[in-house]
């Protein structure tokens, strides 16, 4: 019973990083328009809108009980760790997506700036993200291989 468990988990950490990795072709593809409506204010709020509607979904896939944290979960306490300051980052992503958001709509902050901004921030995101695949990388490769 107990060997049986070991390649369902092992299943399930593979199955987790792939729905992160489908995540975040998704968010590339939207960075890309944003840097795309840099002169067109409401075709920026528009992607800027659809951004942090991702973002929630993602990290919300993420931290799900299913998710990256059942991965973790099944971990030693110094894996955990590692994930730690990856997720701990969530909140301040779509809080600096928010203020975009709210200034994009606001129309006071040229669309110029915003997309610039943007554009870092997608840039920080890609470096979190490298972080997080390297670590999902690492979980899926130190489970032992199924029996076969």
């Amino acid at each position: 019973m107990e060997s049986h468990a070991q390649p369902e988990s092992a299943a399930s950490d593979e199955g987790a990083k792939q729905a992160v990795d489908q995540d975040h072709e998704r968010l590339h593809a939207i960075s890309r328009r944003i840097q795309h409506s840099a002169s067109d204010g409401a075709a920026l709020a528009a992607a800027l809108e659809e951004f942090h509607t991702a973002l929630v979904d993602h990290f919300s896939n993420e931290e799900y009980p299913q998710g990256v944290l059942a991965a973790l979960a099944r971990r030693a306490p110094a894996e955990r760790e590692a994930f730690a300051e990856i997720l701990a980052e969530h909140e301040s992503f779509l809080s600096n997506v928010q203020e975009l958001l709210s200034q994009a709509r606001d129309g006071k902050v040229p669309a110029a700036g915003l997309a610039a901004r943007a554009t870092m921030l997608a840039r920080i995101l890609g470096e979190h993200e490298r972080r997080e695949r390297a670590a999902m990388s690492a979980l899926v490769q130190s489970r032992p291989a199924p029996p076969g």
